[in-house]
């Protein structure tokens, strides 16, 4: 008897505990969410994404770290702390789909793996993602750590653990490509063993194993390089290099898919990248070369295009750009003035071989009259290439020339008279001599 009347103590006891508990946690729920932050932003603008409209004196309600309405209607609680944008167009947190943290701008001539540690490039990234969040950018997709290790995967969960500010992050940690391909430090002697950009797998059992070790550390992402870079693609086809087969990329997205991880592969066209999405990859990036089979192919798998639409410069004064705003090769000046002078020429039925001297050597035009009116066989004739007016000895050296461009060659004997014309001309100098003999051989 006793000892039922224990166990029902016992058990009593255990209620009474289990009811504190949970009336504890709700009190503490309750009193969090009376102390939760609200703040409410008013802008002068707001743009409505899906239409592509501004809305005038909006309002936008945010209760800690969610935003719970938006509108010119929305009721400003008593509480809510008020921040002013009348003067400012206020619109949502910009998503960057293709980011590299880990890397800085002058990583061409600063080889981070040769001369940075992987702490002192991770407090880079640090600094990097708080200005990108300051920027509007609140997700981000960082799309390998450009041989920085597991820092994108530090950063990201610093920043979900409220350690350091920055945006939402995904990341794919180490790119996987194929020794001599694309991330494999190049250039080095062979006895020279460095640390390498991405992950080098080259059989079927390195890939599935390289994908297991980066979910373990916790990637969001696999990239691997399914073509290899400019210098690998061929300048008669334009075909980038195809550095996996398609059973290669099938084997990595299938065993990515095991953990529920997407794949992006770095691919500019051509078989490799026909090759990646026929695979499943989740995304294709960069794409310079896709064609309209590509394309379509894309379209047919619900395969994501990040586009490299531009590459971004650091802000700075011209004599500092350098090598990094190099101008895109061109025909020169003079070339392309008489060019676009020809296409205008043509438009108004004029023919074009009327403009062959109407530009200087320097590719400036003779004079405005001479713009504003076609160029007559006497203006050639007195003008030389340079713009100074034509002697006579030089007319007719220009007339002659002009003839032996635009003639067949002369026969023999027609060079031995004019051969003997000049020797006459020198009179009995050795040097007339010399030439009128050289002339006739």
């Amino acid at each position: 008897m006793n000892r039922l009347i224990s166990i029902v103590v016992i058990r009593g006891l255990l209620i009474l505990l289990m009811l504190s508990v949970l009336l504890a946690e709700e009190a503490r729920a309750q009193t969090e969410a009376s102390v939760e932050r609200v703040v409410a932003l008013r802008a002068g603008a707001l743009l409505e994404v899906e239409t592509g409209n501004l809305i005038a004196d909006a309002v936008v309600l945010i209760r800690g770290e969610r935003i719970e309405a938006v509108g010119p209607q929305v009721r400003i609680p008593p509480e809510a702390e008020v921040i002013d944008l009348s003067d400012y167009v206020v619109l949502p947190g910009l998503i960057d789909a293709h980011t590299h943290v880990c890397m800085q701008p002058d990583y061409a001539e600063n080889n981070p793996i040769l001369y940075k540690s992987i702490p002192y490039r991770t407090v880079e990234a640090v600094n990097a993602v708080r200005a990108t969040l300051e920027a509007g950018f609140t997700t981000i997709r960082d799309i390998d750590s450009e041989g920085a290790d597991w820092a994108d995967v530090a950063v990201r969960d610093g920043i979900n653990d409220g350690l350091v500010p920055g945006p939402r992050m995904q990341v794919a940690t180490l790119a996987i490509s194929i020794t001599g391909g694309y991330m494999n430090q190049n250039g080095l002697a062979p006895q020279i063993d460095v640390p390498q950009f991405g992950a080098l797998a080259d059989s079927p059992a390195a890939l599935v194993a390289e994908v297991r070790r980066q979910v373990k550390y916790g990637t969001d992402w696999i990239k691997i390089y399914a073509t290899g870079t400019t210098r690998n693609i061929d300048p008669r086809t334009m075909q980038p290099l195809p550095q996996f087969s398609y059973e290669d990329l099938k084997l990595v997205v299938d065993e990515a898919a095991r953990f529920r991880t997407p794949v992006a592969a770095h691919a500019y066209g051509g078989p490799g990248a026909k090759n990646a999405i026929r695979a499943g990859v989740r995304s294709i990036e960069h794409g310079f070369f896709l064609d309209d089979e590509a394309l379509d192919m894309m379209v047919a798998n619900s395969t994501f295009w990040v586009p490299t639409i531009s590459v971004y410069i650091p802000d700075g004064p011209r004599e500092e750009w350098g090598e990094l705003r190099r101008p895109c090769p061109d025909h020169p000046p003079r070339d392309r003035e008489r060019r676009q002078d020809r296409l205008r020429h043509r438009r108004r039925g004029a023919p074009a071989r009327r403009q062959r001297h109407r530009f200087r050597a320097d590719g400036r035009l003779w004079d405005d009259a001479a713009a504003s009116r076609p160029i007559r066989y006497a203006d050639r004739r007195r003008i030389n290439a340079d713009g100074r007016p034509r002697r006579h000895a030089d007319a007719r050296c220009f007339r002659r020339s002009h003839r032996r461009a635009h003639q067949p060659p002369r026969r023999r004997g027609c060079a031995r008279r004019r051969a003997l014309r000049d020797e006459r001309r020198c009179g009995d100098q050795a040097g007339g001599r010399e030439y009128g003999r050289a002339a006739v051989r």
